[in-house]
């Protein structure tokens, strides 16, 4: 090969990177742009997983002609790439089963970024979604890696598709409590909730249940309509507030377990 020929190939090839180097850089803009203006349902984590498999070809494409310039043959090049390819798969059987669990997660839509997920071994907010892992934010500020065929296998009960918020209270009133004591407190949140703007009004059950030990158990079963976090606990907290200061204008309150210890008197007469 002349010393001009290998000039021309330096130029072409560098010309060639140039071209696929602003082909790979501009597929992340575009996609941007496809995603924003488009009438699709694409999900963000989807896009992530077709930039990065479109990057990948653009990278192998521009390789491959590059070789082509500089005359090596790209059919026998491929052909020992494909050998390597396949004991490479077979050391990375792993991050095979992750990558198809992670395309398998995202046709099913279980969960995307930012929502709020419980799993037998996690419970948090979702960070990142990769074609490998998935971070989650615990509650305790942790941040957990977990592979995507785990979750892929995994039971995942995700908050952010409810609706509604449900509670399930049972609230054990004193046992002295008389018969009109336990009926007025039974109205009150009865009438509480069915004009509490936050409670869905489908279903609300306010019962007395069982007799406990110094109490009577009253059920109490509805739904928020608040589904963030923060803003359910303050709610719930509200509400906790005023069934205590309903039973307490009742002029009764909440029982307690009770222990009666009984005294024999064993004094002997001498």
């Amino acid at each position: 090969m002349t010393l001009k020929k290998i000039f021309n190939n330096i130029i072409k090839s560098l010309l060639d990177v140039l071209v696929f180097w602003i082909i790979y850089g501009a597929i992340g803009p575009v996609s941007h742009i496809i995603q924003k203006t488009g009438t699709g349902t694409v999900g963000e984590e989807v896009r992530k997983v077709l930039v990065d498999l479109a990057k990948g070809l653009v990278f192998v494409l521009g390789f491959l002609s590059i070789l082509q310039f500089w005359g090596i043959n790209v059919g026998a090049f491929l052909a020992g790439l494909g050998l390597v390819g396949m004991a490479v798969a077979l050391a990375a059987q792993d991050t095979m089963k992750n990558l198809f669990a992670s395309v398998a997660m995202f046709a099913d839509k279980s969960f995307s970024k930012g929502d709020w997920i419980l799993t037998p071994s996690v419970e948090g907010i979702v960070e990142d979604v990769g074609l490998r892992t998935t971070l989650v934010r615990q509650f305790d500020t942790s941040l957990v890696l977990i592979p995507n065929s785990t979750l892929a296998n995994a039971s995942i009960t995700n908050f952010n598709k409810c609706t509604l918020r449900r509670i399930s209270w049972t609230l054990p009133i004193a046992g002295d409590a008389s018969a009109d004591q336990l009926v007025q407190v039974v109205e009150g949140l009865k009438k509480y909730l069915r004009e509490h703007p936050g409670v869905d009004q489908t279903t609300i059950i306010v019962s007395l249940d069982t007799f406990g030990e110094n109490c009577v158990n009253l059920f109490t079963y509805f739904f928020l309509k608040e589904m963030r976090w923060k803003e359910f606990m303050e709610e719930k907290e509200l509400v906790l507030l005023q069934f205590a200061k309903i039973v307490e204008d009742a002029g009764t309150g909440f029982g307690v377990p009770t222990r009666y210890v009984m005294l024999k008197d064993q004094t002997h007469k001498s």
